[in-house]
């Protein structure tokens, strides 16, 4: 006789996945600032690993990932994100963004450089966003190494927003069972130029920019979000 357990237990988590995506709340208050910094992604540890095994055609793929990964970052934040000026940096001018050191690293979606920032390194209204794992820990954690890709694994990606001293004080994340939905649907996605996965590596970016402006503008949202337990939210 055929045993139906395993399909049961399948449909089980499946609706429960469902339930929980559908159903998160937004409890968080508004508070505009006077720009968002977003890091971009290099790659450098995982370049750096290839150009020792002298892998050409592995350096030229990731190259390739983190070009599209910019592309719809850049088309994301310019169409779904109004709430405050836009800059941009590199991860490995991470360490002058959090000793507030914003001349000449800053640069506009056109990859121009900022001349007149809205900030400068008195400033304390601003937020620093970057799309990878968030961290979990005591209130306002302060993430270390935002290049990893080690501090969550389990929760998925996501949108993580971080305050002037680069503590974790919000993130907009998708479950790992979300990569079925998203590739059922990819091809919407695409056409919006707001998704990319990368074939080979862990290489990958989903849009979150709507959440974000909603949430920095005071309007109300429900959207696929959870605060890890202790930090602090963004009031």
């Amino acid at each position: 006789m055929y045993n139906c357990t395993p399909i049961r237990t399948l449909l089980s988590i499946f609706f429960i996945a469902c339930s929980f995506t559908s159903h998160s709340e937004d409890t968080l208050s508004y508070k505009a600032p006077a720009a968002i910094l977003i890091q971009l992604n290099s790659e450098h540890n995982r370049l750096a690993i290839m150009a020792r095994r002298k892998d050409r055609k592995a350096i030229a793929e990731v190259n390739h990932d983190i070009e599209e990964v910019r592309k719809r970052m850049f088309y994301d934040f310019k169409m779904n994100f109004h709430s405050c000026p836009v800059y941009y940096y590199i991860d490995t001018n991470a360490e002058l963004v959090k000793s507030k050191k914003f001349d000449g690293i800053l640069m506009n979606a056109d990859s121009t450089p900022v001349n007149k920032p809205m900030i400068n390194s008195g400033s304390t209204n601003y937020y620093i966003v970057y799309y990878g794992y968030f961290a979990q820990g005591k209130p306002g954690v302060a993430v270390k190494d935002t290049s990893i890709n080690s501090q969550e694994p389990t929760r998925g990606k996501g949108l993580v927003v971080l305050n002037d001293k680069y503590q974790q004080v919000d993130h907009f994340y998708k479950m790992g069972y979300d990569d079925l939905f998203y590739s059922l649907r990819k091809k919407k996605y695409r056409n919006k130029k707001i998704y990319y996965n990368s074939k080979h590596y862990d290489i990958e970016y989903y849009s979150f920019a709507s959440q974000l402006n909603e949430l920095l503008s005071g309007e109300h949202t429900t959207r696929r979000t959870k605060m890890p337990s202790g930090s602090t939210n963004i009031k």
